[in-house]
């Protein structure tokens, strides 16, 4: 018999707080994230029908050399469209996470965490 922990039981714990730390901060981390994912324009073309901040610029590369509008996605941050579409993706996050706890639980008592960890991929 052997006190403490062996080797495989430390890399084990390692890797547990490991991936704890970079797959569970959605949630806590989600109010910086939002804004983020808002300059960096995700789900900015649900914003066209609203009134967005349009810029002009000259399109030199066609020949009947006319000013084109181009969208400016990081001054418009108050569409509502985008934000509800941000909403339900923390939503779908969340809930898929607190529904897969509980088989992921019962599986970790039934066959261990190793092997659960293994299936997981």
């Amino acid at each position: 018999m052997s006190s403490g922990f062996e080797f495989g039981d430390w890399i084990f714990l390692l890797t547990s707080m490991f991936e704890t730390l970079m797959f569970c901060g959605f949630q806590t981390g989600w109010s910086s994230l939002v804004y983020v994912l808002v300059e960096e324009g995700i789900y900015s073309h649900l914003c066209i029908d609203e009134n967005p901040v349009i810029s002009l610029q000259w399109n030199s590369t066609n020949s009947s050399s006319h000013v084109q509008p181009i969208r400016n996605a990081t001054e418009n941050n108050n569409c509502i469209a985008q934000q509800e579409m941000l909403n339900l993706a923390y939503t779908l996050a969340t809930s898929v996470s607190s529904l897969a706890a509980f088989p992921i639980g019962v599986a970790m008592d039934c066959i261990g965490p190793r092997f659960t960890r293994i299936i997981s991929g």
